[in-house]
Parts: structure tokens; C-alpha cells; sequence
């Protein structure tokens, strides 16, 4: 199933194999200052009051950062390429780090020291960073996107030792904003330590830059230690077209790298998504599948999204199917914000056709339900059957964004069968985006455990079909009714199925005359607790 795996990695192979070299240099140079030396001038932002010196300096041909100093430094040094070689897609910058002196636990406010930059300088982005380890005596290596804040750095979790030549590798995309961190190898095909991106922008690039600032934010200074680097290398491959975007049908295998699925393909960060929050625990990709880890304490929201073309919006009815996979049930709580998949139209603030997530009636269990027009649990309405972990369902939701009618089917994406659930709520202007979100607040100060779970093989289009009329389950002392509308001389049978294997076993068939009729029927050979799935044939 996984289509996309063998076109996934050709691009990720693309930039390095057909790479252009922007720079390759090797700092040999006279012991001092870097700036002024070869192509390396000061950066216009680094106060001319600051002696570089003693700060980032060529030191037996390589370039010396001593952070160890007490005196304020804000120095940068940069080299520039012509603006007809800009970059536009993604850069790659390749180095020897040694660490002579490890970094001391403190606030590092500004962590990075390097990073790539536009031609105004206004813009850095593709940062790297240092801090120090878990153990005393080690040090971190992480990345940011788009800032210099230490709040906004994912560090790798390997402490790494001084005295060892490390080869550190990082890349950038100016589309995405994808960032991406490897450690003793250069070989982009390879899974990085770190990946993130966020909802930002980026120009084209074109220049590096080296960069000391080592205030604490409050008055002091951090102490990074003191390291080398050198044999920098900084490559661009052929020039990038933008993601091309999504159209319906849309199809995705996500047959990406394993960590943040937002960058990847045509998935980015939601605009309302905190910068601070980091998604590398959250949602993921791992063994090409989406993964949600619902289980972490921190107070997290997190959207990444993907929208496709305005001529594509959907006025009425729109589908997304895809196989769920719990492997950790829900804790049973109030789940304030259960929904983890939804619609929303192009300008985002109306999200539609949530699906969620909660504990099921019995232990081990869940349950899955929809809400028309918000993500809060008191929306939700939830399909009585207990479904069980470690099982893929067929899942798909459909939201009608001219009635707001949603509807649930789980086993399996034929609109025709019976939903699961469903419910009305607000209408929509349209549809232009799907969303994955994680919202675990539970509307105090604590959070909520739904688990972990996995999401893969996902599919969002429309169809041309006539739909079942709407059906509602619903436990009863006797047993579950099963309640819907059925047209005029029509013949239906209702049939079942508990485990979405073999074959349907039917429960009984329903004829009308001449007049619409309501049709209920209280299935009283269900235990109550073994799932249970029906779907209506038409004759």
C-alpha cells in the first residue's frame, strides 16, 4: 500500500545527488578575526563596538567559538553568494564540530551558531544550536526554524563527548520551512536526528551565517563553552518548484521519514499552533504511519493541515476514510477536546466533521463519534460499540458542508452502508483543508489521556452517490435499536457483522408502499459488549 515510498525517497536523494556547491571552505586562514578574511565579512546587525577577537576567530584553520568569556557578545559573520545562485527549495550546510570545553547547564537564551540567511539579512532561518547534556560534561546539538530563542530549539537527546570530530549536517527548505538535523553522516536519505518545521515563511537563500549571542536575557551572559568548526561545505540542489498543490481526490500513504509529519509532503504546521509547542513527540510520522501519543502530560495544541486548490472547495458533501489503529486505549476522563481529525474551509476558523476519540464502556475498550462544528467533547456524538486496540478499522467521516449533516461509518468507506453515527450542527462556506489536530487540554489546568494511536492510508474526496437515508443507533433495555428513514417502495435488509471479517449475517428485511416510513429495529441478540457493525442493502 505504501505507493509513495519509492517517489519519497528519490526526492530526498535529489538535492545532494544533483547538488550545485555554494560554498566549500576550509578556514585557512591567519589566526584572528574571521571577518575580513576571504569572502567572511561582519554581519550588519553585529554592533560595531564588539571586538570578534576573542569571540569567533580562525584558530590553526579552523574557526573558534569561545563562549566562555563574561563580556556581552553579539557578533555575527557571514559570507554571501551572488543573488542569481539563490536558493529556493532546500540548502544543505555540512561540518567538523569538536567541542573542547562542553557547555554549562544554564538559561541558553541563544543558543544557535550558525544558521542560513536571505540576501537583506533580515531573515535567518535553519538554525544549529548547542546546550549542554544530561550528563555533566557532554553537550546537546538541536535545531530551530525560524529563531534564535532557545524556546524554540529541538535538541537531539544523544549527549555527545568532547574531544570527538562530529560531521553535522543541516538543511533548510525555503518552501516548507522543514528543517532537519543528521550527526556523523551526509547522506540526506538517511533518518535525521531531529526534524521539525512550523508555520512560517521564508525568502530565498543566500548566505550563512556564524553567530555568538550569548546574553541569558536577563543582564548576564551563557556559557556555550568552546568548539571548532570546520570543513564547512554548503550545497543546493537543482532549483525547487513550491509543493504543488493538493487536489481532490488526495491519497496519502505517508511514506515520509519518521519523525514530524508537518514539512513532509504537503503537510504544514496550522497557523494556530503555538510556536513554542514542539510536535516531535506528537503528531508523527513512525514506520510510515501517523502517530498520535496522547499520553504526554505537557499541555499540547498542535494542528498540521493540508489544503488543496480553490477551484476545489467543496460546497456539499466531502469524505475522508482512513485505517485507525489504537494501540493504547483511552483513559477514562473528561475529554474536553477529543477530536483528532476534522474538515475546515480555506481561511481556517471553522472546523467541520470532527472525529474523536474516547474511553469505551468497558475496560480496554474505545469508542469513536462525531461532532459537526466543534472539537469540544459536549458535541460529540459517539457510536455505542466498543471497539478493540490493536485492530485496524476502515474509518471515514462525511460532512456535508451545505447542512453541516456528518456521519460516521467504521469497517468500512461505502457511503451506502449504514453510518455508525450521526449528527447535524452548523453549515459551512466550504471546505479547502483536512486537519489532524491534538488538543489534550481538559479545560482546567490538567490534561487528558487518549492514548496512542495510529492513523494511515488516508483518502479525502467526494462522491456522486445516493446516500442511505440517516440512521441512528441507540442502546435500548432489549438490546441496540437501529432506527432510519426508508423511501417509498423500497426493500432493504439489515445485516451485521462483529469482527469486519467473513461474511454479513443478515438480521431481516424492511419493505415500504407508497409512503415514506421510519423503520426501528432492536437487535436483542447483541451481549453488549462484543463490537457489533451493520450496514442496510438496498434490493
Amino acid at each position: 500500500m505504501k505507493k509513495l515510498l519509492a517517489a519519497s525517497t528519490a526526492l530526498l536523494a535529489a538535492p545532494l545527488l544533483s547538488a550545485s556547491v555554494l560554498l566549500d571552505e576550509d578556514f585557512s586562514y591567519s589566526d584572528g578575526p574571521l571577518a575580513g578574511q576571504g569572502t567572511w565579512a561582519r554581519g550588519p546587525s553585529s554592533p560595531a563596538s564588539d571586538n570578534p577577537s576573542n569571540h569567533i576567530v580562525v584558530s590553526d584553520g579552523a574557526v573558534l567559538f569561545d563562549w566562555t568569556t563574561a563580556a556581552a557578545i553579539n557578533n555575527l559573520v557571514r559570507h554571501i553568494w551572488p543573488a542569481d545562485e539563490a536558493v529556493e527549495g532546500t540548502i544543505f550546510a555540512a561540518f567538523d564540530l569538536v567541542v573542547t570545553t562542553a557547555p554549562l547547564s544554564a538559561p541558553e537564551v541563544r543558543p544557535g551558531f550558525f544558521s542560513f540567511g536571505d540576501g537583506t539579512g533580515n531573515q535567518q532561518r535553519g538554525f544549529v544550536g548547542i546546550q549542554a547534556g544530561s550528563v555533566p560534561g557532554t553537550f546537546n546539538l538541536g535545531i530551530s526554524n525560524n529563531s534564535q530563542l532557545g524556546g524554540n530549539f529541538t535538541f537531539d537527546t544523544e549527549d555527545l563527548s568532547p574531544g570527538t570530530v562530529y560531521r553535522v549536517m543541516v538543511s533548510f527548505n525555503s518552501f516548507t520551512t522543514a528543517t532537519r538535523l543528521w550527526i556523523d553522516t551526509t547522506n540526506p536519505q538517511d533518518a535525521p536526528r531531529v526534524a521539525i518545521s512550523a508555520a512560517t515563511t521564508s525568502n530565498s537563500l543566500r548566505r550563512v551565517n556564524l553567530r555568538m549571542f550569548n546574553s541569558d536575557g536577563d543582564g548576564g551572559t551563557t556559557n556555550l563553552g568552546v568548539f571548532t568548526l570546520d570543513n564547512l561545505v554548503v550545497t543546493a540542489g537543482e532549483p525547487e518548484e513550491p509543493p504543488p498543490p493538493t487536489v481532490l481526490p488526495y491519497e496519502d500513504a505517508f511514506a515520509y521519514m519518521d519523525g514530524p509529519l508537518s514539512g513532509q509532503g504537503s503537510w504544514q504546521r496550522g497557523t494556530a499552533d503555538p510556536t513554542p509547542d514542539n510536535p516531535s513527540d506528537h503528531i508523527v510520522v513512525e514506520n510510515e504511519q501517523v502517530k498520535f501519543d496522547w499520553t504526554i502530560t505537557e499541555p499540547l495544541n498542535h494542528a498540521v493541515r493540508l489544503q488543496w486548490e480553490d477551484e476545489e472547495m467543496t460546497s456539499g458533501m466531502i469524505y475522508a476514510a482512513f485505517d485507525l489503529r489504537v494501540t493504547q486505549v483511552p483513559q477514562p476522563a473528561v475529554e474536553a477536546a477529543p477530536g483528532f481529525i476534522s474538515f475546515d474551509r480555506s481561511g481556517g476558523g471553522q472546523l467541520r466533521g470532527h472525529v474523536g476519540i474516547r474511553a469505551g464502556d468497558q475496560p480496554g475498550t474505545f469508542q469513536l463519534g462525531i461532532s459537526p462544528s466543534s472539537q469540544f467533547a459536549i458535541n460529540f456524538t459517539f457510536a455505542p460499540q466498543n471497539l478493540s486496540p490493536n485492530t485496524t478499522y476502515r474509518v471515514m467521516v462525511g460532512y456535508d458542508a451545505a447542512t453541516s449533516e456528518t456521519r460516521l461509518w467504521i469497517g468500512g468507506d461505502n457511503p451506502a452502508a449504514v453510518p455508525a453515527a450521526t449528527a447535524i450542527g452548523n453549515p459551512s462556506v466550504g471546505v479547502r483543508r483536512i486537519q489532524l489536530r491534538m488538543y489534550n487540554t481538559d479545560g482546567g489546568e490538567g490534561t487528558t489521556n487518549l492514548g496512542v494511536f495510529y492513523l494511515d492510508n488516508l483518502v479525502v474526496g467526494t462522491m456522486e452517490t445516493t446516500l442511505v437515508p440517516v440512521l441512528h443507533l441507540a442502546r435500548v433495555a432489549e438490546g441496540l435499536r437501529v432506527e432510519w428513514d426508508q423511501a417509498p417502495g423500497q426493500s432493504t435488509s439489515l445485516e451485521y457483522n462483529s469482527a469486519l471479517e467473513g461474511a454479513w449475517m443478515p438480521l431481516d428485511t424492511f419493505e415500504t408502499d407508497v409512503e415514506a416510513e421510519r423503520i426501528q429495529f432492536t437487535d436483542t441478540s447483541w451481549d453488549g459488549i462484543t463490537p457489533r457493525f451493520y450496514r442496510l442493502e438496498v434490493q
